[in-house]
């Protein structure tokens, strides 16, 4: 439907101009974003033009550099997190969680696996976050590379998981101080549903 009323309003100047203005009130009537999608271009055309076209290895490469440029503040972050593990833990998870989009964005946070998951997840609300990457008008944040998902001649949210993954297994596994009682694994979340789970200790 949205299709077709677009359509007719653009190449079907036999109509007047009245039944055109009458579509545009019966879609902001219904809810419909019809007439919204046009104010949305020039902001979808900009943040495109931050897409960089790189092949895997490029993509890799780069997002590797961004991450080591950040190790001693993962170390940190890990420092804390492992001394707010609750002692009924069964399993210290470090989620790598990309977005549906798969234009390079991910976050990097711990998960408790226990008794009573929200509860126990509350314990470490204010140290869990990991490692984030944000939206901002001038690209991400830190600078991890964008890509567009449907350019990119390769799954970028698997690249993401692998890369990040293995990294985080290196910073584990150099960093003093990191010793737990519970299995530490290094699960990747795709935003759709789990892709990869590695043990790390």
């Amino acid at each position: 439907m949205i299709s077709q009323c677009s359509s007719q309003s653009v190449y079907n100047n036999r109509g007047s101009h009245s039944d055109d203005n009458n579509r545009m009130q019966r879609s902001r009537r219904s809810g419909r974003f019809w007439n919204q999608r046009i104010s949305r271009r020039p902001a979808d055309a900009y943040r495109s033009s931050l897409h960089i076209l790189m092949t895997q290895l490029e993509f890799i490469t780069e997002l590797r550099s961004v991450l080591d440029r950040h190790a001693d503040s993962v170390r940190n972050a890990l420092r804390r997190l492992v001394t707010r593990v609750p002692g009924n833990a069964r399993a210290l998870h470090l989620m790598v969680f990309t977005n549906q989009e798969g234009d390079g964005q991910f976050d990097v946070f711990g998960s408790i696996d226990g008794p009573d998951h929200y509860f126990i997840n509350k314990q470490i609300a204010d140290v869990k976050d990991i490692f984030s990457v944000r939206h901002t008008e001038n690209g991400f944040e830190p600078a991890v590379p964008m890509v567009d998902a449907f350019d990119a001649g390769f799954d970028v949210n698997d690249t993401v998981i692998q890369c990040v993954s293995e990294w985080m297994r290196g910073i584990w596994r150099t960093t003093d101080g990191l010793s737990t009682t519970v299995p530490v694994l290094i699960v990747g979340h795709d935003g759709i549903s789990t892709t990869t789970s590695e043990s790390c200790n």
